[in-house]
């Protein structure tokens, strides 16, 4: 589990079913489960194949925690690596994250 020091960094902790909650429902209609994310948390996303990816969360009470801002992360670093993964397999141009620049 990577270790979510929101403390040091002032990032507030949301609950596993507020940060489900900021991911869109599926196609499907069925919205993201409080288990999904406590399996990003603890079993990271990414194909057996690759490096996973980890969700930051920490352990408040008895309660797994995360915060918007480490979604915002996660999220990001697994679009980049299925950006990666599918431009290896030939289809296409890594994206820039909103409101960055690419460098020449």
């Amino acid at each position: 589990m990577l270790l979510l020091d929101y403390l040091a960094t002032g990032e507030t902790p949301i609950c596993l079913a507020a940060a489900a909650a900021l991911i869109p429902p599926k196609s499907s209609g069925r919205p993201t489960s409080n288990r999904t994310i406590e399996r990003f948390i603890r079993e990271g996303y990414g194909p057996p194949s690759t490096e996973k990816i980890f969700l930051e969360g920490a352990k408040v009470g008895g309660s797994l925690v995360t915060s918007r801002e480490a979604m915002q992360r996660f999220i990001q670093k697994c679009t980049l690596a299925d950006q990666r993964r599918h431009q290896t397999a030939g289809s296409g141009e890594l994206m820039e994250p909103a409101g960055s620049s690419a460098v020449a």
